[in-house]
């Protein structure tokens, strides 16, 4: 029974043990006429075929079992290939044992790539050997430590099992970097699978601490940056852009700098697009800093941008501005963000920002002042629109603008609407950065075959559970907005909680949270 995914690991209860988990090759495997694994006979051998090689398994009806994996993963290209492979066969229809290469510092990586069983044979003769294991390592001691070793296996399976329930294994496994072989696969899991892992990868979490460059390999963050490059459309009305460093602070309208800045331009913020430069993301238009990631991320300021930092703010830039096109750049930096200069539109006008000089500050007023003068732009009055348009043509597509254009936009209690006809829609929830969708605005998913997840035909209450699901969209990921419907009949809407394949293949764990 599955209770949580995340990318292609996941968590929940099999025969009183909760997975991922080391299990106690002693006791829970059985190597009589059939070998068998926590009782279940491996009866059926298949060979899956990764490129040019084939690797050998063995499954029950519950459990694949990797034959050979502690010599595969001595080449960790080929392991990587080869899990890779069987989760596209499997789709998470049966749990992977990888025996013999029960790792604890490769655990983590090993969950994120789909593996929920490994076993505890390396810790025990470790533990013969008098090696501990440690937060920090293994380390030499002066007894037998099996027992010890037993405990920190059951410790890391507790803590992978609950950052998958939270969304957090891939800051777990960006972070914990002791083991060499874990980081080269990550690494290759990250550069060489980007689009399957996109797929199953939650649409958003509860925060990112980008504490490396691999971060610029999250598939939510790349989801953002491909979005700038390929997608997104300025708003008509802003032709004068400005451009402008991140806060630590996040939405950064709420930081001091920018509310600095705010004050110092006055009025003629009307007239001119913010455009924010940032690390892991590249950039952010103020109409979408508070969606998902921009206002959701963490990163340490070193006041340097590496090189492949650089290299994905060129990259987006690039094709952010082949796309939109401005009557008048101007860029407000701090000398740390002066290298992209160089990336910005010809004749952008560049002023050093001087956070503790009000000189800097009022050259800019000046020069946006003189330009709306002599230029005449015109004023945008649409502040709230263009937030609303932003955010959902990011979470939904282009494809819902022309039915949300009509609505009306009003403030019920705390929360932003817009509503149609008089009804209710889309809900802004702020604290989550994205849209919900309302019950009476079901017909344009069901019209345009998006964001749709059928169910046979029954009432739905609180949860859908896997089995009453007959098919689900490709476009959805974990915790993406969704129309139930039978036949094209609307049922309601809710939240998805697994990956689209999790949910048209299993027939246990809650797929859907409806909204009632």
């Amino acid at each position: 029974m599955d209770e949580a995914f995340f990318g292609f690991a996941r968590t929940g209860k099999f025969n009183d043990k909760n997975y991922p988990f080391f299990l106690n090759w002693n006791e829970d495997l059985s190597a009589g006429k059939i070998f068998s694994v926590l009782g279940e006979e491996m009866k059926e051998k298949l060979k899956v075929k990764s490129g040019k090689q084939e690797i050998k398994i063995s499954q029950s009806d519950n459990i694949i079992m990797v034959e050979e994996a502690d010599l595969l993963i001595q080449r960790p290209k080929l392991f990587v290939d080869a899990i890779m492979e069987i989760n596209r066969q499997n789709k998470f229809r049966r749990l992977i044992y990888t025996p013999l290469i029960g790792d604890p510092y490769l655990f983590p990586i090993l969950a994120l790539l789909g593996v929920s069983i490994q076993d505890n044979f390396i810790s025990d003769m470790d533990g013969i050997e008098k090696i501990a294991y440690r937060t920090l390592g293994r380390m030499k001691t002066e007894r037998d430590s099996r027992e010890e070793n037993s405990r920190f296996l059951l410790n890391i399976s507790e803590d992978i099992q609950n950052s998958i329930r939270n969304s957090t294994l891939f800051d777990i496994v960006e972070k914990f970097s002791i083991s060499s072989k874990a980081v080269e696969i990550f690494r290759i899991l990250l550069n060489d699978y980007q689009s399957d892992l996109e797929e199953v990868f939650p649409r958003r979490t509860q925060k990112i601490m980008a504490s490396s460059n691999l971060s610029l390999l999250r598939p939510d963050i790349t989801r953002f940056q491909d979005y700038m490059k390929n997608s997104y459309e300025k708003p008509d009305a802003r032709t004068i852009c400005l451009f402008l460093p991140c806060s630590a602070r996040k939405p950064y309208s709420e930081s001091k700098s920018h509310k600095r800045i705010f004050e110092a331009i006055g009025d003629l913020r009307d007239y001119i697009h913010e455009v924010i430069l940032t690390s892991p993301i590249g950039i952010v238009p103020r109409e979408l800093e508070e969606t998902y990631p921009a206002a959701f991320y963490d990163i340490p300021v070193t006041g340097r941008w590496s090189g492949e930092e650089q290299a994905m703010l060129s990259g987006i830039l690039k094709g952010y501005l082949n796309r939109n096109r401005y009557e008048k750049s101007i860029a407000f930096l701090t000398e740390d963000y002066m290298f992209a200069a160089e990336y910005l539109p010809e004749g952008t006008e560049i002023i050093e920002w001087n956070k503790k000089n009000d000189s800097s500050y009022s050259e800019l007023r000046n020069r946006i002042a003189q330009y709306v003068t002599e230029a005449m732009p015109t004023r945008a009055r649409e502040g709230m629109r263009e937030k609303f348009n932003a955010i959902i043509d990011y979470q939904f597509g282009k494809w819902l603008l022309p039915y949300t254009s009509k609505g009306k936009i009003i403030r019920n209690y705390n929360q932003f609407m817009l509503v149609i006809d008089g009804k209710p829609s889309l809900i802004y929830q702020q604290e989550k950065g994205k849209m919900a969708i309302n019950r009476n605005f079901t017909a344009p998913f069901i019209e345009n075959g998006k964001f749709l997840v059928e169910i046979d035909d029954f009432k739905p209450t609180a949860n859908i559970y896997a089995v009453g699901i007959l098919s689900a969209t490709p476009e959805i990921r974990t915790e993406d907005e969704i129309v139930l419907h039978h036949a094209g009949q609307a049922k309601g809407v809710g939240t998805a909680k697994m990956p689209v394949s999790a949910m048209v293949n299993l027939s246990k764990g809650v797929a859907i949270k409806v909204r009632n």
